[in-house]
């Protein structure tokens, strides 16, 4: 395969020091970056500056997606440029074709929650809880599925947080003491 790295690695940056201006651009025709939602103005500006005008860049992201944690929404302002190629992907292949979560996400797009919100579906289920519960809620759900006969790869459990009980460091520390009782290793 193609070597890859991420953009801060790509342009110097390991989070112990400052930014410094590259002298030289940096040495490839051609840049795909993906997830590019998730850049933001300053990571951008250095990134442009860093290409030579002979390097091509291809832009994977979904604006829809993680926005960045810096300022600037720079994936869905490049998007209202009509100058700018663009190639918008219509088919899923993460979900069925008879997935309601599909439908669930772009009507939350709009800023709609349909009536059957609540309602238990094949593919997605509904549970009120305080974040304190969550864990143990998660990892009762997550065992039933396991014991149903569902595999471990067709689990997926998302937070929108890191921190907290009902966040992702504690929920992925509970699938691991669950799904690797013997291995206490992080991965």
């Amino acid at each position: 395969g193609l070597p890859s790295a991420t953009i801060h690695r790509h342009l110097g940056l390991n989070g112990d020091n400052d930014y410094q201006s590259m002298e030289d651009f940096l040495d490839c025709n051609l840049i795909i970056v993906d997830e590019f939602s998730m850049v933001d103005t300053w990571l951008a500006n250095h990134l442009l500056g860093a290409l030579s005008s002979d390097t091509q860049l291809i832009i994977v992201g979904d604006s829809d997606q993680l926005p960045s944690v810096g300022p600037g929404q720079v994936l869905a302002d490049l998007l209202k440029i009509s100058s700018i190629p663009q190639i918008a992907l219509q088919k899923i292949f993460r979900q069925s074709e008879d997935s309601t979560i599909v439908d669930l996400a772009n009507q939350m797009r709009q800023g709609l929650l349909p009536p059957d919100f609540k309602a238990k579906k094949a593919d997605r289920s509904y549970f009120d809880a305080l974040p304190q519960h969550i864990p143990s809620m998660v990892t009762k759900i997550v065992s039933a599925a396991i014991n149903s006969g569902i595999s471990e790869d067709e689990i997926q459990i998302l937070a929108p947080m890191y921190k907290g009980q009902a966040g992702i460091t504690n929920l992925n520390q509970l699938m691991q003491d669950l799904l690797n009782p013997l291995d206490g290793q992080s991965e």
